[in-house]
């Protein structure tokens, strides 16, 4: 009797959700396994969902982490994983018991052996386990399939790249000439931009670059947000691409970790593709940051990395970003390899424009962040460049006081600045230079872009206020443009990623510079004492 009262529930707990992701025959999403069981229903009821319909998200440690994190059972996220788009695995395994499921549940044989065909798994089935199959109606068909005799499975659409973050480097070095006598950054602006003219219609991409306009290691700048490419877009790109010179350093880590700011607005089956001529000089950790690209994006190719003259330990460099990011290098010494480099790339990554629906919603949702952060009062959507909440003349189009709510964005031709408002202390710029120009809707994580400063004062006397301010502004007094404050010690400071100076203004009035060209990190919280 317990058992079909808990079925009826399953049932009925289905139509009253009226939501597609738990419709029969659709795969479930991470949500909606997390919201079958937070409602109370039984591990094998949700196994069996995903072992009839399967997974609509990438399982990678981060999901799985998560949905861990709430409790989900062990045997749920198994079944995950069997069934997932993995991010590091194109051919995830399959069991006897899983195939044992699927016959059971009336599934089409041919679903099964499509099922087979991506998985690495050949059986040997004993007398018991041919006879089970059988008496569940098997045919010859599945046998032959479980013994190794399986069609090549067919490309996926949705196992195409539709978002490609592109990354250019316009350090110093680029200055140089060729083997065959050509400015290097010449030679790249122009691949680039066939690369780009090249790309369909309706993909996404994101064009980041470095070392072009101050020369410091701040120098990444976002030429354009990940968004549609439609002919307006691709000529627009012509020309900024053509504008660009080389004159700064190289800080590859930093650029590498704003294209997975980009790429977390869609979190899409992604592609980052790098050209540089030399190896980090600003102290990062590339191949950090491209492993890190790898575990938490679904990069179908992973990090892409195209060496043009380069040798020795600036090779070796970027062979080791392209290896610790899953993907592939390519070397290029002279203008005519690199044209022909980039080419061969371009045939090889299977790219898909994105299917936008007309009807659609553009918006953006700042979701709740995955690491502790101050206790938020306002998020606030603002023309670009405009001042902040609290701020004089400050005007926003829309506020919350939420996250994972979804902030409409008005027009798609217009950029804006998300601003974000502590409950204590002062509002800073979110995400700077939003624009949507197609009908979607972008996910923003606010620790991607923003870091922390505790600024520990144990046995000291009380402090009137602890400030971050730019590198070399005045601090408390005169002129004091701060960043971020606290009125005392042990508060959480939060800021954007960046260097800052740390100032202290004493109750007796007098100042005191703590720390010059203090680096916050996104993500981070840093403490000092």
């Amino acid at each position: 009797m317990l058992k079909w009262t808990r079925t009826l529930f399953f049932c009925a707990l289905v139509l009253a959700l009226n939501t597609t992701d738990l419709r029969a025959g659709r795969p479930l999403t991470s949500d909606a396994i997390l919201q079958l069981h937070t409602l109370g229903i039984e591990a094998g009821a949700i196994v069996k969902k995903i072992n009839t319909d399967g997974v609509d998200f990438a399982v990678n440690p981060d999901t799985i982490t998560k949905l861990e994190g709430q409790g989900v059972p062990v045997e749920v996220l198994n079944a995950a994983k069997s069934f997932g788009k993995q991010s590091n695995a194109a051919n995830p395994a399959i069991t006897y018991d899983n195939v044992k499921q699927l016959v059971e549940l009336g599934i089409e044989e041919d679903a099964i052996i499509e099922r087979l065909s991506n998985s690495p798994t050949v059986f040997t089935l004993d007398a018991t386990q041919e006879e089970e199959l059988r008496k569940l109606g098997a045919s010859a068909k599945l046998f032959a399939a479980l013994r190794g005799e399986r069609p090549a499975p067919a490309a996926k659409s949705d196992d195409k790249v539709t978002d490609v973050a592109v990354i250019l480097d316009c350090s110093g070095s680029m200055n140089e000439l060729t083997s065959d006598g050509k400015l290097k950054i010449d030679v790249a602006k122009s691949v680039v931009d066939n690369m780009i003219q090249k790309y369909p219609a309706g993909l996404r991409v994101s064009l980041i670059v470095y070392g072009d306009t101050t020369g410091s290691c701040d120098d990444v700048r976002l030429v354009r947000p990940l968004s549609t490419l439609d002919p307006a877009a691709k000529s627009s790109l012509t020309s900024e691409i053509h504008q660009l010179q080389a004159k700064g350093k190289t800080p590859i880590a930093k650029s590498l970790r704003r294209a997975g700011q980009e790429l977390a607005k869609f979190d899409a089956i992604s592609s980052v593709v790098l050209i540089s001529d030399g190896k980090e000089t600003c102290g990062g950790d590339p191949a950090a940051e491209a492993a890190a690209l790898a575990q938490r994006f679904n990069l179908r190719y992973g990090v892409t990395v195209f060496g043009f003259a380069v040798a020795g330990a600036e090779r070796a460099s970027l062979e080791a970003i392209a290896a610790a990011g899953n993907g592939k290098y390519y070397n290029a010494e002279s203008a005519e390899e690199l044209v022909q480099q980039t080419a061969n790339a371009q045939q090889e990554i299977e790219v898909e424009p994105v299917k936008v629906t007309a009807r659609g919603r553009r918006a953006v949702i700042v979701k709740a962040p995955r690491i502790e952060f101050p206790a938020m009062k306002q998020i606030a959507l603002i023309p670009k460049g405009r001042p902040l909440p609290e701020r004089h003349n400050y005007r926003a189009i829309t506020e919350t006081n939420a996250y994972d709510r979804p902030i409409r964005i008005p027009s798609g031709k217009k950029t804006y600045d998300l601003g974000f408002l502590p409950a204590e202390g002062m509002a800073v710029r979110l995400a700077p230079g939003i624009q949507i120009p197609d009908r979607s809707t972008i996910q923003i994580q606010p620790e991607d872009y923003l870091g922390l400063l505790n600024l520990g004062g144990d046995g000291l006397p009380p402090v009137k206020l602890v400030a971050l301010v730019k590198p070399g502004r005045a601090g408390p007094g005169h002129n004091f443009d701060p960043i971020q404050t606290a009125d005392r010690y042990g508060a959480d400071l939060l800021v954007p990623a960046g260097k800052y100076d740390l100032w202290i203004l004493g109750v007796d009035g007098n100042r005191e510079l703590i720390e010059e060209e203090l680096e916050i990190t996104a993500g981070q919280r840093l403490q000092l004492d």
